[in-house]
């Protein structure tokens, strides 16, 4: 094991930077790939992350690691250095070295490299030292067919210094890394202002495409990713970055079960959701974050579980629904439409959350179903339609799109039933603020057979995603739903609106 890599005291000259950089534009292109056929994962080592990677360097557990990488579909790895690890200005022998051990065994295993540049630094008014590190790791690297494109910064703040920062870099870096593509990344998990400021400030002198990271709620992703892909005003889009934690300390783990089981069904969820995004609006596979779970990294406790394997290299559900994404076969649009996987204790559906929890008992129901061998069950429902009316709720995997029709459908069945129990659709804005509700009829009060309730409608204006709520209101008997569908369709049906429940 190597130990930290110390910083060089000394200061590169002008004219030893100008005489650097004059080499490297005496040095051959990078070899054209286009970026559209773009499969990256991101990756750090199990038990080493970001600069400890370099650190405590492991090129037997890398190779392993680019191999299980490739088998997942992907042709490219994100590869992080860390300019503290590396040594600023001027970057040791030791970690370039390890650095180019890097690119040859991901060559080795068919994988592309993205390379990040300048993680852990924050110096954003140190123009002239910027220069001198980006040349010196650049240097051996010119028009390398081996780089996919080079990130500049991960997640680049908006602040005036670190945009005029990339002002100075992004055209600088151009110049003299052989045509390999060039980027600053930002997250667009928020809303796209991040891009919208990084794409004005760099519209003098653009860079090769645009990078953006999304961990915001899953039905938002095509509504934010398409307003990220006119920003990037007709250069390449890339999610770089995109992620689900299987853990319940997780923001957007609020109202699942905090059973493993029911987690890592959610991060499937998630990723496919995402990934049907990308594709309908063209652009590459979103790039997962990250390759593995990682204890002790990351600074928080949820941070340790956004792998896609677990530390073993053992998949989670979401690794198919990535390799799935990578080799371009069809996503599965199952949101766990017949009840059929449950978690928690009592046993609760997968992936459907509870709204108004406490109004009403909700379970999986294991001896009643219309298809399978389960259904979801709401008993004692109380609330009202000025108070809200309990229900299960999740988004379907769906981009929604203005002037199109949507259909949702369930078969409900009834004991002892009153007030209210139907299927709706309640539409959201980009932000994931409620909109309004189209609904079905409602099933028959007291006892009923199975039936079929649907409720289609048109995303009313500034609607750019839905949920589907399986609603009972002041009814103290029990409604069963199962087989629960979801589709565009060409009809159209008048649809009353309601306040949401």
């Amino acid at each position: 094991m190597e130990s930290k890599a110390t910083f060089h005291p000394r200061r590169i000259r002008t004219g030893a930077l100008t005489a650097l950089v004059a080499l490297l534009v005496l040095c051959g292109a990078a070899s054209a790939q286009p970026l559209s056929s773009l499969r990256m994962v991101n990756y750090f080592p199990s038990q080493d992350g970001w600069g400890s990677m370099w650190w405590n360097w492991n090129p037997a557990q890398m190779a392993l690691d680019f191999k299980r990488i490739g088998a997942l579909h992907a042709n490219a790895v994100r590869i992080i250095v860390s300019a503290s690890a590396f040594g600023f200005p001027h970057p040791s022998q030791t970690m370039e070295s390890r650095l180019e051990r890097t690119l040859t065994l991901a060559a080795a295993a068919h994988l592309r490299v993205q390379l990040t540049l300048f993680n852990e630094w924050r110096e954003y008014e140190d123009v002239a030292d910027s220069r001198t590190w980006a040349a010196e790791v650049l240097a051996p690297l010119r028009g390398s067919p081996r780089i996919a494109y080079v990130d500049l910064h991960n997640e680049l703040p908006s602040s005036a210094p670190a945009l005029a920062w990339a002002r100075a870099m992004v055209p600088f870096v151009q110049s003299i890394d052989g045509g390999i593509p060039v980027t600053v990344s930002t997250s667009v998990s928020s809303g796209v202002a991040p891009l919208r400021a990084l794409s004005t400030a760099l519209a003098g002198d653009p860079p090769n495409l645009y990078d953006v990271h999304y961990y915001g709620k899953a039905a938002d992703a095509y509504a934010v990713l398409a307003q990220a892909r006119a920003l990037a005003g007709g250069l390449p889009l890339v999610v770089g970055e995109t992620g689900f934690a299987t853990d319940p300390s997780y923001g957007w783990a609020g109202g699942l079960e905090p059973a493993t089981s029911s987690l890592d069904s959610y991060q499937d969820y998630y990723f496919r959701t995402v990934e049907l995004a990308t594709r309908v609006l063209g652009l590459p596979p979103a790039a997962p974050w990250i390759l593995y779970d990682m204890p002790g990294q990351g600074g928080t406790r949820w941070g340790f579980h956004m792998g896609i394997l677990h530390t073993d290299g053992a998949p989670k559900p979401a690794a198919t629904a990535i390799a799935d994404a990578f080799a371009g076969t069809p996503l599965s649009s199952s949101f766990n439409n017949g009840f059929e996987q449950s978690a928690g204790h009592p046993a609760l559906p997968a992936l459907w959350r509870r709204w108004l929890g406490r109004d009403a008992r909700f379970a999986v129901d294991r001896t009643v179903a219309h298809s399978g061998r389960a259904s979801a069950r709401i008993s004692d429902a109380r609330g009202n339609h000025l108070t809200g009316c309990p229900a299960f709720y999740a988004a379907p995997i769906a981009t929604i799109q203005t002037g199109a029709t949507y259909t949702a459908s369930v078969w409900a069945r009834g004991r002892s039933t009153l007030g209210e129990s139907r299927v709706v659709l309640a539409w959201t804005d980009a932000g994931g603020h409620y909109i309004s509700s189209s609904n079905s009829r409602s099933l028959p009060h007291g006892d009923s057979p199975w039936t079929r309730l649907s409720v289609s409608a048109q995303p009313p204006p500034g609607a750019s995603a839905v949920e589907i709520d399986l609603q009972v209101c002041e009814s103290p008997g029990t409604t069963w739903f199962d087989d629960v569908g979801f589709s565009p369709t060409a009809g159209t049906i008048a649809a009353r609106r309601t306040r949401r429940g």
